[in-house]
């Protein structure tokens, strides 16, 4: 008698938890399985899960607890659930729970205390009060919290309060919830914290670095309004991202602007990105404690010139990011014995000299597109290792036969976009280790194979921009001519044309 009574509770329970593979259960509040003529859902006795077919309208939502096996994980996105009780879910094995894509706005402090072995809670994409999203007792085991791209339109957007501590913290990700200030001691809160990510908030006081554990590594500050970073606080990070903040200064002890970046101490820092701040003074000393550094990204900055030797002392340095800037000139890079990747693209460059490049240095990826380089010569001779190279939308007007001749690793070249009007001899060329040469968008007509004339384009196809540019570079360019002509003599045994 007590069977007939309790056996609609016991199919609806059944109806929401569908056991998967690998000991996990899968939460569906849209999907819904086959009926039958009393209405009632059909349940299949082999052990495939069902496929979910047409919702069903009848039913409502139910949120009920199950005891679940070793090692289980549950997921409950997206079903509607908008208030999560004492004791949501009842289970001593559960290790991860994933509650995204929900509307939920009240958490009660109790409700997670049955899962004690709980490794990691994801509660993204919900309506959870600011001020209370980290209101849990306290759970032993829980090593990553994630609570990003939160829904809450309220005013309340300040984390000042906590009602125990997370011991074995790991990662905490609080990224896209419009916070404007974190007035808690993560040292307290979460004395394991390893990584942190506070991107996309509406935060200004720093002061929270002040409290930060000893463990923490990596700090995700991007899409905030910082100004100025305090010395001093930092000195454990490995990884620092604080692009598209409102920093105006790169320094380590003499720090002279209002807002500014002090890298003092920063002994252990591996990967620094400070792209999209307004940065236009980068101090001599900048890198004297970040001597390990392996990723430097100043792009989308203001920077217009460097010191001499800026990069003394980064050996390690694999990749060097300096796109959109106002660079005139390519900085000193020699010191860079390392460096792997440079992209000094969208700045102001006008020329390359023999001496912007060394020995030294190890480029395989080098990017100087959208510039205003006119020529370009013998100049990357020196770069022994080169792979790809991108001269994109510049204002080159001859191709670079001796660049293309005597490169022993060079694979791609681009030359899209620029002033080239003849490329003649670049059929008479044996390529060695070339297999891409990019010459889209340049203004030249035809080219000669043997004593034959082979048109490509008619003149009227030429943009506007490409006859105006080949006519204003053309004094210009008769007396380069001339000056190449007398040294193509010279070395007219050794070269192919």
């Amino acid at each position: 008698m007590l069977f007939v009574q309790s056996w609609p509770v016991l199919l609806a329970i059944l109806f929401r938890l569908q056991l998967v593979y690998g000991g996990q259960y899968l939460l569906y509040g849209n999907n819904n399985y086959q009926y039958g003529d009393n209405n009632r859902p059909v349940f299949s006795h082999t052990n495939i899960p069902p496929m979910p077919i047409t919702p069903c309208k009848k039913c409502e939502p139910i949120i009920q607890y199950q005891e679940c096996k070793s090692n289980s994980i549950l997921h409950f996105e997206g079903i509607g659930i908008k208030t999560v009780g004492d004791f949501f879910v009842k289970s001593k094995e559960i290790k991860e729970l994933y509650l995204d894509d929900n509307e939920i706005t009240k958490i009660s402090i109790k409700a997670f205390d049955s899962l004690t072995k709980l490794n990691i809670l994801s509660l993204s994409n919900n309506n959870i009060s600011i001020d209370k999203m980290l209101w849990f007792n306290q759970h032993d085991n829980l090593r990553d919290l994630i609570i990003n791209n939160n829904k809450y339109n309220g005013t309340d957007t300040v984390i000042d309060k906590i009602f125990h501590p997370l011991p074995k913290l790991e990662r905490l990700s609080l990224k896209n919830n419009g916070i404007s200030n974190l007035n808690i001691s993560l040292k307290n809160f979460a004395p394991s914290l390893r990584s942190l990510d506070l991107s996309g908030n509406n935060m200004k006081s720093i002061d929270f670095i002040v409290n930060l554990p000893e463990t923490i590594s990596y700090l995700n500050l991007h899409n905030n309004s910082f100004s100025s970073i305090k010395k001093n606080y930092l000195h454990n990070i490995e990884n620092l991202k604080l692009s598209n903040n409102k920093i105006t200064e790169l320094c380590s002890i003499n720090c002279k602007q209002y807002s500014f970046l002090s890298l003092e101490g920063m002994r252990k820092l591996l990967n620094l990105n400070v792209s999209g701040n307004y940065i236009k003074t980068v101090t001599e000393n900048a890198f004297r404690y970040t001597t390990n550094l392996v990723s430097l990204d100043l792009s989308r900055n203001e920077i217009e010139s460097l010191p001499e030797n800026i990069f003394r002392g980064l050996e390690s340095l694999l990749e060097l990011r300096m796109s959109h800037n106002r660079l005139i000139s390519i900085p000193n890079i020699c010191a860079l014995h390392s460096v792997r990747n440079v992209d000094l693209s969208h700045n102001r460059i006008v020329e390359i000299n023999s001496d912007s490049f060394c020995f030294t240095t190890f480029i395989e990826t080098l990017d100087l597109s959208n510039n205003h380089i006119l020529n370009i010569n013998n100049n990357f001779d020196k770069l022994q290792t080169l792979q790809k190279l991108d001269l994109s939308n510049n204002f080159i007007n001859k191709l670079p036969i001796m660049l293309i001749q005597r490169t022993q690793f060079l694979e791609i070249l681009l030359l899209k976009n620029n002033s080239i009007t003849n490329i003649d001899d670049l059929l008479t060329l044996q390529l060695r280790t070339l297999r891409e040469i990019h010459l889209e968008e340049n203004p030249f007509l035809f080219l000669r194979l043997n004593n034959s004339m082979i048109h490509i384009k008619e003149y009227r196809e030429m943009k506007n921009c490409d006859i105006e540019i080949a006519e204003i570079l053309k004094k210009h360019v008769a007396s380069i001519e001339e000056d190449d002509s007398s040294n193509n003599e010279s070395n007219e045994s050794n070269e192919i044309y």
